[in-house]
């Protein structure tokens, strides 16, 4: 799905802006309880060459306020209704210039050579990888994994890969089969080629859809594990029953998107069966 025609007007002119080499981009929807730590280690990154782009889906606990006071090189923008992670990350890329962009989620706190160890690697890669995964460390016991890529199933199942296992088992580079967009490194021809996140999705499951698209235009994806950074996650989730309705729907929205007809006929066994389960388990 192509990023939407009325975010476009909020695209910044190249010559009224300095031009980074990365634009740090994180969806905000009530975050004070994140922010004062995710913010800090950002602006503590040893790489300095980025700008950051906050984009706040109508928040209500003052976060924007405390930004604008504590962080006033945080650019800004400011939506009037919950637009989703999807729309505001497009919303935020549509509003950048620069030749990478990073998405972050409110609930992380980067290690201070996260972003350099991202750029160095990524620097050094061919244009077919389109996006680099960081090594997540749950928050709460940072000697495992929170998330080191994303795997996907033909059962439906969206899979941490490596989560609740030791960090210290994840520790060469290596191909995935999609990146976590929680702390995710992207190219912007990448983006662009792929059309960008499809808002259709508002939350979950978006990663993993821009992840096959990609794949099928020939874009692979590599995993860092000198990129640590801290994720609580579902630090910033949605109610479980509003995350059980995107879950199902968006679930059924990448077999529909992206698996051949002919490839799903051969697994619905393994389709049917996991749909069967997940109703189930909710």
């Amino acid at each position: 799905m192509a990023l939407k025609e009325d975010l476009e007007t909020a695209m910044i002119n190249s010559s009224d802006q300095i031009r980074f080499k990365i634009s740090v981009v994180i969806p905000n929807f009530n975050g004070m309880r994140w922010l004062p730590g995710c913010l800090k280690a950002l602006f503590d990154q040893e790489f300095k060459d980025f700008s950051v782009i906050l984009v706040d889906n109508n928040s209500s606990d003052n976060s924007v306020d405390w930004i604008k006071k504590n962080y006033p090189l945080v650019e800004i923008l400011s939506l009037d209704y919950n637009s989703g992670f999807a729309s505001a990350v497009n919303y935020g890329i549509n509003s950048s210039q620069s030749e990478y962009v990073v998405l972050i989620n409110t609930d992380t706190v980067p290690k201070k050579n996260w972003l350099l160890k991202l750029v160095e690697i990524m620097d050094d890669c061919g244009q077919e990888i389109g996006c680099l995964s960081s090594k997540m460390l749950n928050m709460q016991n940072p000697e495992t994994i929170e998330n080191a890529g994303d795997i996907f199933t033909f059962q439906g199942a969206a899979i941490k890969r490596g989560h609740g296992l030791p960090a210290n088992n994840y520790s060469k580079v290596e191909e995935i089969l999609s990146p976590c967009a929680g702390a995710a490194f992207y190219r912007r021809s990448f983006l662009e080629e792929s059309g960008g996140f499809d808002e259709l999705f508002f939350a979950y499951l978006e990663d993993i859809d821009i992840g096959l698209r990609g794949r099928i235009l020939g874009y692979r994806y590599l995993f860092v594990p000198e990129a640590e950074i801290l994720h609580y996650g579902h630090g910033g989730g949605l109610p479980h029953a509003q995350y059980v309705r995107y879950i199902t729907r968006n679930r059924l929205l990448v077999f529909l998107k992206n698996i051949p007809f002919k490839l799903l006929l051969k697994h619905l066994p393994s389709f049917l069966y996991g749909q069967f389960y997940f109703l189930v388990a909710y």
